[in-house]
């Protein structure tokens, strides 16, 4: 089951750790400490999360947490064309306290409501996407999807532009067949719009051309998390380092390293292979809502900063308990 693959997960981390910091002379305590967090992790969603985690509340706070982003979102873009700088974590602004600000200076405005940057945000809001587009049951679900999407546009965030429509479009193949055709007609509609958005407005076009050039090359900001010399760096090292990593956490802070490097780097192959192990049966045993924030996190995986405890707590909680919810409906 899932938690003997949690179990292990934290296990091999710990072997992997142990036995690279007796190679790795420059691995430390305080790297140790990383390791301590993910155990952390691991035993809420093993052994509290199931038992003490209200979900129902938790899933009331997701609701109007988004909610109150998207809008805040909306409100930031509409009184920055006027001039006005509305506070919360703001990237590329010279000052987050409401003065009139000269935006002429910046080529285009990426509000972040009240995560450090858009590409936090849009992490937080596939949550709530994921379990709208699983829950027709829920009240006004179709204003609050589109309510959520026009955030993400807003933000400016590229990672959420590219995502999103994926989750939709797994959302319709991984669906219940129930009114599948009114759901497909909807959901292309949306797609169709959001394209339209992409395509056609100063925004989106530069929230795209971040990651990908007018002349199909990859923008700077795909370079960045793509392209940053993490994978010369593990495939540098030895064979013996690259199965088993450096030891967990250890890596050069002069380098971003996206997660699925920061795994390789710190947990080698092994590592790397148990947590896609753990996805795999997670995704077998979960509901659409957990199928859906596995498909947006191991794409998250792959070019952004994901494998930290906030992330990982968010969405495996989540996913854990829909996993329990799920075997609980079949027995």
């Amino acid at each position: 089951g899932v938690d003997e693959i949690w179990a292990l997960l934290l296990f091999i981390f710990l072997i992997c750790t142990l036995f690279a910091a007796t190679i790795n002379t420059e691995y430390s305590l305080r790297y140790f400490f990383r390791y301590l967090k993910i155990i952390v992790i691991g035993f809420s969603i093993i052994f509290l999360g199931k038992n003490y985690f209200n979900y129902l509340f938790a899933i009331k706070v997701l609701k109007y947490f988004s909610i109150i982003c998207s809008i805040y979102i909306f409100l930031q873009t509409i009184l920055y064309s006027l001039g006005i700088v509305m506070p919360g974590f703001i990237q590329n602004l010279a000052s987050i306290d409401g003065e009139f600000v000269d935006h002429s200076l910046f080529s285009i405005y990426r509000p972040s409501a009240f995560f450090f940057e858009p590409a936090h945000f849009a992490c937080y809001q596939f949550v709530f996407l994921s379990y709208l587009l699983s829950h027709p049951q829920e009240k006004n679900r179709i204003s609050y999807i589109i309510l959520t999407l026009f955030g993400i546009f807003l933000s400016t965030s590229g990672t959420g532009i590219t995502i999103a429509p994926i989750i939709i479009i797994f959302s319709i193949i991984l669906g219940e067949s129930k009114n599948k055709f009114k759901y497909v007609f909807f959901s292309v509609i949306l797609i169709t719009l959001f394209a339209f958005l992409i395509t056609n407005t100063h925004i989106g076009q530069e929230s795209i051309g971040r990651f990908i050039n007018e002349d199909g090359e990859i923008g700077g900001a795909a370079t960045g998390r793509l392209d940053s010399g993490a994978d010369e760096l593990f495939n540098s090292l030895p064979p013996i380092l690259q199965w088993i990593g450096c030891g967990f956490g250890y890596r050069p802070e002069d380098i971003y390293f996206p997660s699925l490097y920061a795994i390789l780097y710190g947990d080698g192959y092994i590592g790397l292979f148990t947590f896609i192990t753990l996805g795999l049966i997670y995704f077998m045993k979960t509901s659409l809502f957990g199928r859906l924030l596995l498909i947006a996190y191991y794409l998250l995986f792959t070019g952004a900063g994901v494998f930290n405890f906030g992330t990982i707590g968010l969405y495996f909680m989540f996913i854990s308990l829909e996993t329990a919810l799920k075997k609980r409906l079949n027995n």
